[in-house]
């Protein structure tokens, strides 16, 4: 029962914390955009939404959930192919280092092809708002693993902090 009751907790901080942080978001953001945009520049930047929720999971590459489950499953007895705590900090590294340069890598290409990207989408002068998703996507997907990492170490308050501030 203990277990069933950790994970009902668990659920209710690190699940509602997200879901309450993106619909703030959404609360604070959308009456700024309907006053700031007519509703032809309103539909692009629901049309670059729809591209960041792929291109958010493309970029953070299902590391968060590969660094989660392994450093669970050492920490409840499994084994893994390297103990101690050198190692944690190794499969830590290697999975924010290669979110870091697939990010770095991604954002510098919408630097470079922002106005390319914008024409190609047929909304030409988007460039900037182009420019803003992918900077915004790459800071978001560099954040992943540490954000992973406030959950393995049970740290739920910093998380919600942290995902509150990330809005």
């Amino acid at each position: 029962m203990s277990a069933l009751r950790k994970l009902a907790g668990q659920t209710a901080i690190y699940g509602l914390s997200s879901i309450a942080a993106r619909f703030l978001n959404f609360l604070l953001l959308t009456p700024l955009y309907t006053i700031a945009f007519a509703p032809a520049d309103y539909g692009m930047i629901t049309y670059l939404y729809g591209w960041s929720a792929f291109l958010n999971i493309v970029l953070s590459f299902g590391m968060e959930t590969t660094y989660f489950r392994f450093a669970m499953k050492r920490g409840a007895g499994g084994s893994a192919p390297t103990t101690g705590k050198g190692a944690d900090v190794q499969v830590y590294a290697t999975a924010f280092y290669f979110i870091a340069l697939l990010a770095a890598v991604f954002t510098g290409a919408c630097i470079l092809f922002a106005s390319p990207m914008a024409n190609g989408m047929g909304y030409p002068a988007f460039a900037s708002s182009v420019l803003m998703l992918g900077v915004t996507l790459g800071l978001d997907a560099i954040t992943a693993v540490p954000m992973a990492r406030l959950r393995q170490e049970n740290r739920p308050w910093r998380f919600v902090a942290v995902n509150a501030t990330n809005v």
